[in-house]
């Protein structure tokens, strides 16, 4: 089995993040965020707001995370969606 095969806590900080996209409803606009989380302590480490749903927010998220924290040797996790393709 992988070492981290479905085991979502991190031993020490930058070691596994997850990241998901919601929308937030304002008016009769929507607005999506994307989160990262670091799940060593559950921080929120990065996070980008758009008015499209698209791999540029993705990209710009993750942008974000790299020109804050080394992220070699992370292990990032999402649910896979048309976003991360």
């Amino acid at each position: 089995m992988p070492p981290y095969d479905r085991r979502f806590q991190a031993s020490r900080p930058n070691q596994l993040y997850t990241t998901d996209i919601t929308y937030i409803s304002c008016g009769s606009r929507f607005y999506y965020l994307s989160v990262i989380q670091d799940l060593y302590n559950n921080e929120v480490v990065a996070w980008h707001l758009s008015n499209r749903n698209d791999l540029s927010l993705v990209i710009k998220t993750l942008e974000h995370l790299c020109a804050q924290r080394d992220i070699k040797g992370a292990i990032p996790h999402s649910d896979q969606g048309f976003q991360y393709v």
